[in-house]
This record gives C-alpha cells, sequence and structure tokens, in this order.
C-alpha cells in the first residue's frame, strides 16, 4: 500500500503553530522544500517532507507527499 499525503502550500499560519516552529531545531521553509525537491529530482529520487519517510517499508511501502498541483500531475499520470 502506498501513503500520500496532499497539502496546501498557502495555509495560513496559526500563532501556537508559529510558536511550535520557533522551538524546533530545523524550521520548515518553502524556500528548502523548493531546493531540495531540485537535489532530488537530479538524483532520480522523491523528495518527502514532514518527516514521514520513516513509515516507508514499516508501515507503507511507498510514501509520497505532494502539493495540490503535483498530486494532479500525479493523478493524470496514473489514469
Amino acid at each position: 500500500m502506498e501513503y500520500i499525503l496532499v497539502y496546501n502550500e498557502e495555509v495560513n499560519e496559526n500563532e501556537q503553530d508559529v510558536l511550535e516552529k520557533q522551538k524546533s531545531l530545523v524550521q520548515p521553509s518553502a524556500a528548502f522544500d523548493s531546493f531540495a525537491k531540485s537535489i532530488s529530482s537530479m538524483a532520480n529520487t522523491e523528495y518527502v517532507c514532514f518527516g514521514v519517510k520513516i513509515f516507508e517499508n514499516y508501515c507503507f511501502h511507498k510514501v509520497h507527499t505532494y502539493t495540490e498541483s503535483e498530486f494532479e500531475r500525479y493523478l493524470k499520470n496514473v489514469i
């Protein structure tokens, strides 16, 4: 079974989320995600956000994280 997490890049964050991110050592960043995706594509691998990669080969055969537009492209290739 494959796990696909689809997320909205433009979601407004509430104050609690901002405080939690400030406490973590590595803060999520759209620029970092963009950079990591481009490097991953050069390496012919898929970048997985939010740390859900740990579930691959443990709970699921494959794990994917897509933005809404990436998910639409994925569906066009599958169908």
